[in-house]
């Protein structure tokens, strides 16, 4: 698994780590927009997509992060 191996190497740490709060706070971003309401339905929709593929990508960071610790 190439997160696992990054996770070897404290600078790949760190850079998954900024990538993680990026992660998180684009998500945080996606749910303000998406309750705001001004989108349309099918905008709505990507947007759930995005967030769901978001969610996975957090979740190996953070599973890569802490297999490493």
């Amino acid at each position: 698994m190439m997160l696992a191996h990054a996770c070897a190497d404290p600078v790949a740490m760190v850079t998954l780590e900024r990538e993680l709060l990026q992660l998180q706070q684009l998500r945080q971003r996606i749910l303000e927009s998406l309750a705001s309401g001004l989108q349309g339905r099918l905008q709505r929709r990507r947007l759930r997509v995005e967030l769901l593929e978001l969610d996975r990508s957090i979740a190996s960071i953070r599973g890569a992060l802490a297999w490493a610790a």
